[in-house]
C-alpha cells in the first residue's frame, strides 16, 4: 500500500487547508498452518502455527506559500517546501501459536481448553528535523492551561524502540444445560505481556434461560485485559505501558414468536481503569491512569423474507464517559453518540435481482464550542 501527497496536490486546493505532503508506504504478511485432530467421538484438538509481519515507512513534509500582502491572503504560487520534516520506520514480526481443545466430559459438561503463545519483536525509528509549532484549544490537554500552544521539539519526536518479547495465554471454559432450559457457563483467562511483565487472571460467567417456547433471558459479566497498541508503546522511548482493565455487565431479553421474525433488548454496563492517557495533547508520551464507564441498551427487531419483503429496525443508546486522572473532570469520550437509530428494508424481484435501502440517524459525537482565541501565542501586548 503506497500513498503520497506531493506539493502539486496542496497547489491544487484553492482553500490551502493542507500544507503537509506526506508519504505513505506499508506492507503486510501473513502464513499460518493449521492441523486438526479428531481425539474421539466426543473431542478434537486444533493446533495453528502462524506468522504476521507489518512494515510502515512514513515521510512527512510540508509546504511553504508565500503571503500575498495586497489580497491579504496566502498564494497558490508555492515556491518553497521541505520534504522528510518528520520520518518513521515502524516493523511488527510475530511468530506464534494457537492450541485449542473442544470435548464433552462427565455429566454432559462441554469443555474448551485452550493456550496461546507469540514471540513479538517491535521496531520503531521516529525523527523530528526541526521544532514545530501545535495549537491547542482545550485547556484539558494543556500542560499550561493559560498557554494555547505547544511547541513539539527534535527531542520530544525522537523514538527508539527495538525490543523482543513474549505474550502468552491460557483460557478454560466449561458448559453444562439443566433441564433443557437452563445453560450455565464459567470460564477463566490469564494473560501475559512480556513488554510490561504483567498478568492479569480474569474470570467470566454466564446464564441464559429457556423461558418458554419463544423467549430467552441471558446474563454475562466478566473482567476484561486490553494490551497497549504496540505503535504507542515503542514510542514511549523505553517508559512501560500496562494492559487496561475493563469490568463488563450485559443482560438481554429475546422473543422469536416465528422462526423469521426476532425481538431482542439488551442492556450493558462496562467499568475501566488503568486506562491509557496523554497528559498532554499532540505529544506521544502516555501513561495508564484514566477511568471510564460505559452504559447503554439497544432495541432490534428483524423480520425475515415475507411476501419478497425483508426488514430491520434497531435504536441504540450509549454513554461513554472519560477521566484522564489529571485532576479534571470526566467529560465524554469521542465515541460518545448518545441516539443512533437504524432502518433498513429489502425487496426481492426474483432469483436475479434485490433492491434494499438503509437509513441511518445518529447525534453528533463530542464537540467544543466554537470560539475565536485572538492571542492564542498569549502574548501580553
Amino acid at each position: 500500500e503506497h500513498y503520497v501527497r506531493t506539493v502539486d496536490y496542496v497547489r491544487f486546493d484553492t482553500a490551502l487547508n493542507l500544507l503537509y505532503t506526506p508519504d505513505f508506504r506499508r506492507n503486510k504478511s501473513l502464513a499460518g498452518l493449521v492441523l486438526r485432530t479428531q481425539m474421539g467421538a466426543r473431542s478434537h484438538w486444533k493446533n495453528i502455527v502462524h506468522y504476521t509481519g507489518y512494515t510502515s515507512r512514513v515521510s512527512v513534509g510540508r509546504a511553504f506559500p508565500r503571503y500575498d500582502s495586497s489580497a491579504g491572503r496566502y498564494s497558490r504560487d508555492i515556491r518553497a517546501w521541505k520534504d522528510g520534516l518528520q520520518t518513521q520506520d515502524y516493523r511488527e514480526q510475530r511468530l506464534g501459536f494457537r492450541s485449542v481443545a473442544q470435548g464433552t466430559g462427565p455429566q454432559r459438561i462441554e469443555w474448551t481448553l485452550g493456550v496461546e503463545g507469540d514471540m513479538l519483536r517491535v521496531f520503531n525509528r521516529r525523527r523530528l528535523l526541526e521544532p514545530d509549532t501545535q495549537y491547542l484549544y482545550t485547556p484539558r490537554f494543556a500542560a499550561d492551561t493559560l498557554q494555547r500552544f505547544s511547541i513539539a521539539t527534535p527531542d520530544l519526536g525522537r523514538a527508539d524502540f527495538d525490543q523482543s518479547a513474549a505474550l502468552f495465554s491460557a483460557f478454560l471454559n466449561l458448559r453444562r444445560v439443566f433441564w433443557q432450559r437452563l445453560i450455565l457457563q464459567a470460564g477463566l483467562r490469564w494473560d501475559y505481556n512480556g513488554f510490561s511483565t504483567r498478568a492479569l487472571v480474569g474470570p467470566r460467567v454466564s446464564a441464559a434461560y429457556l423461558a418458554g417456547r419463544y423467549s430467552s433471558f441471558s446474563l454475562a459479566l466478566g473482567h476484561y485485559a486490553q494490551d497497549p497498541v504496540y505503535a504507542e508503546l515503542a514510542d514511549q522511548s523505553g517508559r512501560s505501558l500496562g494492559m487496561e482493565h475493563w469490568r463488563q455487565a450485559v443482560f438481554s431479553y429475546r422473543y422469536q414468536p416465528a422462526p423469521g421474525r426476532r425481538w431482542m433488548a439488551e442492556a450493558w454496563y462496562k467499568e475501566g481503569h488503568d486506562l491509557l492517557v496523554r497528559p498532554v495533547a499532540n505529544q506521544v508520551f502516555m501513561r495508564n491512569g484514566g477511568t471510564g464507564r460505559a452504559y447503554g441498551f439497544d432495541l432490534h427487531f428483524s423480520q425475515k423474507l415475507i411476501r419478497r419483503f425483508h426488514g430491520q429496525a434497531g435504536y441504540s443508546f450509549m454513554r461513554s464517559i472519560r477521566n484522564d486522572g489529571l485532576g479534571t473532570a470526566d467529560y465524554p469520550f469521542a465515541f460518545d453518540q448518545p441516539h443512533q437509530l437504524n432502518l433498513l428494508l429489502s425487496y426481492s424481484s426474483g432469483r436475479r435481482w434485490v433492491l434494499s435501502g438503509k437509513y441511518r440517524y445518529a447525534t453528533g459525537k463530542p464537540t467544543d464550542l466554537y470560539t475565536l482565541h485572538r492571542n492564542v501565542l498569549n502574548n501580553p501586548a
